[in-house]
């Protein structure tokens, strides 16, 4: 796993309340993988984490969501968190973002509730994706198929997980280092 996503410029977009439990596990991961790393977030400066059932620590944003381009990424990971959902739903600037990741086909990793950013995007219906019970209805209105007996689907150059386990990062790993040219949608 060492080196395998090497100089690959990783987008990691949250707002203040994302999962912090997640995050770290990605961020620490991904550092060892060689991939160049952009914490992205509508905040100034600092986001705050959401621990357990309260509020965690401050991480440094790098980009300013608003000054964000999709173009300058590689991959784009989606972190969830009920608050940080929220706060990035109505954000014009996470809809361009999702916008050019979709329309170029680079690898997205939406996880837990940062699947729900998904819906507005076009080019959902028809994808097959994995979604957490607060999501459903909005995907499949959207006409994306949610799996349910599935953690993680890939449908093409995009990877959703409804809960996140043992084996997600390295399944993201792995989905953010294929060539999206060489994969099928479902």
């Amino acid at each position: 796993m060492e080196n395998i996503l090497s100089g690959k410029k990783i987008c990691i977009l949250v707002a203040s309340g994302f999962s912090e439990d997640i995050f770290s596990r990605i961020q620490k991961t991904l550092n060892r993988t060689g991939a160049v790393l952009k914490t992205v977030a509508p905040e100034n400066g600092l986001v705050h984490g959401w621990h357990d059932r309260d509020w965690g620590h401050y991480f440094p944003v790098d980009i300013h969501l608003a000054e964000a381009l999709g173009s300058d990424f590689d991959g784009l990971v989606i972190c969830g968190g009920a608050r940080a959902v929220e706060k990035l739903k109505g954000n014009l600037h996470t809809r361009r973002i999702l916008r050019h990741f979709f329309e170029a086909q680079k690898p997205v990793a939406a996880l837990t509730e940062g699947v729900e950013l998904l819906v507005p995007c076009e080019g959902l219906s028809g994808r097959e994706v994995g979604a957490c019970e607060s999501a459903r209805a909005a995907l499949a209105a959207a006409g994306a198929t949610v799996v349910d007996d599935e953690p993680a689907v890939i449908d093409g150059f995009l990877l959703s997980m409804s809960a996140f386990g043992e084996d997600s990062i390295e399944i993201m790993i792995q989905h953010l280092a294929e060539d999206p040219s060489l994969q099928h949608a479902a």
